[in-house]
């Protein structure tokens, strides 16, 4: 799995990719993850308000707005992997 983030001066980023194998581990996740949010509303708008509220909060902190998902995202992604 990798990342690849890229900011410019001005604190926004650019460029923000992920990449892992097909079948890895992180795919399997992120599929389940977003076939859960696809087939479960009440989850879908939990997830988003999440994010509205933490892109609001941390709108120049990437990192404290990832940290922010951690415990939502985890929660999901149980429930996704049953």
């Amino acid at each position: 799995m990798r990342y690849f983030r890229r900011s410019e001066n001005d604190g926004f980023m650019n460029y923000h990719l992920y990449v892992c194998p097909k079948n890895g581990k992180g795919y399997v996740e992120h599929i389940a993850f977003r076939d859960y949010l696809h087939s479960n509303a009440a989850a879908r708008l939990e997830y988003e308000a999440v994010k509205l509220r933490l892109a609001e909060q941390y709108r120049y902190d990437i990192d404290a707005y990832g940290e922010g998902k951690t415990a939502i995202v985890t929660s999901i992604l149980k429930k996704a992997m049953k």
